[in-house]
């Protein structure tokens, strides 16, 4: 479980930081939608990716005895 939860943590927090990446770059580019879905949009993904990464990999340090 707790290996679950470190892996499960790191991949949303790498999955978040290269969705708020694109974000960034296409807004800087002067893209003010991604496909269909607006890039600030994009930005808060990334945001949440990373909090929950976050979250997982607390949850993951807090079960180590």
């Amino acid at each position: 479980m707790n290996d679950f939860l470190a892996v499960a943590g790191r991949a949303a927090g790498v999955l978040g930081l290269l969705i708020s990446m694109l974000a960034c770059v296409a807004r800087l580019a002067g893209y003010y939608a991604v496909g269909s879905v607006q890039s600030i949009t994009l930005l808060q993904l990334g945001i949440a990716a990373l909090v929950a990464g976050s979250f997982l990999l607390l949850w993951s340090i807090s079960l180590r005895r």
